[in-house]
């Protein structure tokens, strides 16, 4: 099964951060899956008000 992260859909957070992150930044992010093991990505960071394909039915 596939699974898109994206704004108004499946998403992350991140917690405890240290610095501040501003829009145009990027990092990269390690995830640990139980079968794939750990995958690294690079995460862009986007603005509050970025909107994914589904937000306008978010909630329904």
């Amino acid at each position: 099964q596939n699974v898109q992260l994206s704004p108004g859909g499946y998403h992350g957070m991140l917690m405890g951060l240290t610095t501040a992150l501003k829009e145009g930044d990027s990092f990269p992010v390690t995830l640990s899956f139980e079968k794939a093991g750990e995958v690294t990505v690079n995460v862009d960071v986007l603005s509050l008000r970025a909107e994914g394909p589904d937000c306008a039915d978010a909630g329904q």
